[in-house]
């Protein structure tokens, strides 16, 4: 298939279509192959139909709006692109039904947008920590780090820098809650 088909555009625009794609899909192809593995019970199956995914995304994303959510229209092609390899696979094997995937789908929509949400929220609350407290954090949560190794490289006591992370946790909590409270009723 040709660029000329994919983007009935100028080529200086098909160019930015395409880049744009490519920076959209980079961000958002592990979520959405995260929710195809919750609709498929095998890890091949799952691969396949984020095969065809990426295929159908890349064709209509000359329909797609720029501005608009794109992991929602990714997660929505996903959905159909599952639904339409469980009807193939139908013939051959054993599947949930399709009520059941339907259920789980609509519950993994509303829980990756509350994700969304929180990851957001804790973006905003992270920023607004003391240059120490953000430090801290970091540290922490750092791979194979532990409280521990962050008290040696910081040099203070295990029980101090254990202290300080579950006060800075109960001040992220606070402000997770407050940010979305406030983004509830905006």
């Amino acid at each position: 298939m040709s660029g000329d088909s994919v983007f009935p555009i100028d080529s200086s625009r098909r160019n930015e279509r395409t880049e744009e794609f490519i920076r959209l899909f980079t961000r958002h192809e592990p979520r959405i192959f995260a929710y195809i593995l919750t609709l498929l019970p095998s890890f091949p199956d799952a691969e396949d139909a984020l095969q065809q995914t990426n295929l159908v995304m890349w064709r209509k994303f000359g329909e797609f709006q720029t501005g608009t959510d794109f992991m929602s229209w990714g997660r929505r092609i996903a959905h159909l692109e599952v639904l339409a390899l469980r009807k193939r696979k139908q013939r051959t094997t054993t599947l949930f039904s399709d009520e059941f995937v339907e259920a789980v789908a609509t519950e993994n929509e509303a829980q990756s947008d509350a994700l969304e949400s929180r990851q957001r929220a804790l973006a905003v609350c992270l920023a607004k920590l003391k240059p120490r407290d953000q430090h801290l954090v970091h540290l922490r949560y750092q791979p194979g780090a532990t409280t521990q190794s962050v008290a040696q490289q910081v040099g203070r006591s295990a029980d101090a820098v254990y202290k300080a992370l579950n006060r800075i946790r109960e001040a992220l909590w606070g402000c997770i809650k407050r940010t979305l409270s406030v983004e509830a009723h905006a």
